[in-house]
């Protein structure tokens, strides 16, 4: 398969974009609630590819960016702040930072997008995707010599979640074609309902890294046909699963082969001896705003989700689906408030993570998150909309798998994030060889 080689970029410059209206001093605090404590501090990525319409240049474009970002920092203040000690934001206007680079050969955007791999889409990120650091977010508009740019919004897991990065998205590009009238704005300050609590910088996290960052991202294409047989694969007679349910099934039962690979790979009798068990868990991230009693609004903004998790073993592979269900149907509010007084994301992970420590067992997590039926392809800066979008990149977390829908609508794309090793036994598994549509675009 066709490979486009990694782009080289010419920085052309920098600036600090602050909001075009000062934070009223009562808003300068902003404290993080317990499920923004518990996320880990990660910039998540979103990078959308525009062409040129031969209306704009890059300056006004970029111009026309720059100016409406100022305008809806006023609307989202904390983005404009500092993450300090993992308790609050200080929303001292100090800015985000705004970059601009250009590529510094003659690939087309039209090339680069054939088949694009989610390694190469590093090269567009302001920031490494483990750096957030006290930054909770960073942009930065990369142009085509063809005249097309991709421009990059990345935002701190920390501030949000994948809902609220859309929503920023889609609050931004309506005040960037003058549609602020109709625009509708966040709600903050959730901390009321899940109150910070005492807890270590990630000790709910499920994702893990992996030791010297030997971590490949690949996008695999599940057409809508595909999808349905899928579906038709894991039903039961009372159970009939969704797109997304029946995808991380059959995702799973293929990162448990490999993982049993591993462990009858080594013919080692004392090694085997001393191996610990591994303890499989298949977690999802499931939106708490329908959940919670009353719901919350759409336009609530931070993170307000909560992994599902499933604990799984190769012998129970037809149980992943229903134990997913059952886990979805349990999370309310209350059981997420419960959850935060065992000191975490949940009861599974404290005990795993105990055990672990213990060294009684080896956790190994498989982690699925979800951008479908997010309408990306809908935003629209005034020059028209995207032709593509890509969600994710390489970075040294392992074992995890991003869903979007594909542009053409129907199909689903699987972002995924492996050791190399493991993707090398993935790539090639029978069924995933079988199942899976060319990655290449038809734009």
């Amino acid at each position: 398969m066709a490979r486009i080689k990694r782009v080289p970029l010419k920085s052309v410059s920098m600036e600090l974009i602050k909001p075009s209206s000062p934070t009223p001093h009562k808003l300068r605090r902003y404290p993080l609630s317990s499920l923004d404590q518990l996320s880990p501090s990660v910039a998540m990525p979103v990078v959308l590819f525009f062409t040129n319409n031969n209306y704009t240049t890059n300056t006004q474009r970029c111009n026309l960016l720059k100016q409406s970002l100022s305008r809806t920092l006023t609307h989202f203040y904390p983005m404009a702040g500092r993450l300090r000690d993992n308790l609050f934001i200080d929303c001292s206007d100090e800015g985000v930072p705004f970059l601009e680079a250009r590529i510094d050969n003659d690939t087309s955007m039209s090339e680069f997008l054939q088949d694009p791999s989610p390694g190469h889409l590093n090269d567009f990120l302001p920031l490494k995707v483990e750096e957030a650091n006290d930054l909770l977010a960073a942009f930065q508009a990369t142009y085509f010599n063809c005249g097309g740019m991709a421009l990059t919004f990345q935002m701190s897991h920390k501030l949000g979640d994948g809902l609220s990065i859309f929503f920023f998205l889609t609050a931004w590009a309506s005040i960037a074609r003058d549609s602020s009238s109709t625009t509708t704005f966040p709600e903050f300050n959730f901390a009321e309902i899940f109150p910070p609590i005492n807890l270590p910088v990630g000790s709910g996290s499920v994702a893990r890294p992996a030791p010297y960052n030997k971590v490949t991202a690949k996008r695999f294409v599940f057409s809508a046909s595909t999808i349905a047989h899928l579906k038709t694969r894991y039903a039961e007679e009372s159970l009939r699963p969704t797109r997304l349910e029946a995808l991380s099934a059959f995702i799973s039962t293929r990162l448990l082969k490999i993982s049993n690979k591993e462990n009858n790979n080594d013919d080692d009798q004392d090694k085997n001896k001393n191996k610990k068990k591994k303890i499989f868990t298949v977690s999802h991230s499931v939106n708490l705003r329908s959940k919670m009693d009353p719901p919350l609004p759409e336009n609530a903004f931070g993170n307000l989700f909560t992994s599902c998790i499933a604990v799984t073993d190769l012998d129970n592979q037809q149980q992943i689906l229903r134990k997913m269900r059952e886990g979805t149907r349990a999370v309310d509010g209350d059981a997420v408030r419960m959850q935060l007084q065992q000191g975490g994301r949940g009861s599974v992970v404290s005990s795993l993570k105990e055990k672990e420590v213990k060294g009684e067992v080896q956790w190994v997590p498989f982690v699925f998150t979800s951008l479908c039926r997010m309408p990306l392809y809908d935003v629209d800066f005034g020059w028209g909309k995207p032709l593509w979008f890509g969600v994710s990149a390489e970075s040294s977390f392992v074992n995890v798998v991003t869903f979007v829908d594909r542009k053409e609508g129907g199909g689903i794309e699987a972002w995924v994030n492996l050791k190399e090793e493991d993707m090398a036994e993935f790539e090639a598994d029978e069924e995933i060889v079988a199942l899976v549509s060319p990655t290449a675009l038809n734009l």
